[in-house]
């Protein structure tokens, strides 16, 4: 159970890595709100 848990949080700590890298402005990235799906 804990490696499933650690999985599922890490493959979400890579989307959001991808999430924000697309982010260009300072504004985009102020208006970003953690966990939204993009």
């Amino acid at each position: 159970a804990m490696f499933t848990k650690g999985k599922e949080i890490h493959v979400r700590q890579r989307n959001m890595k991808k999430a924000l890298e697309a982010l260009n402005s300072a504004d985009e990235i102020l208006a970003y709100k953690v966990g939204q799906e993009s």
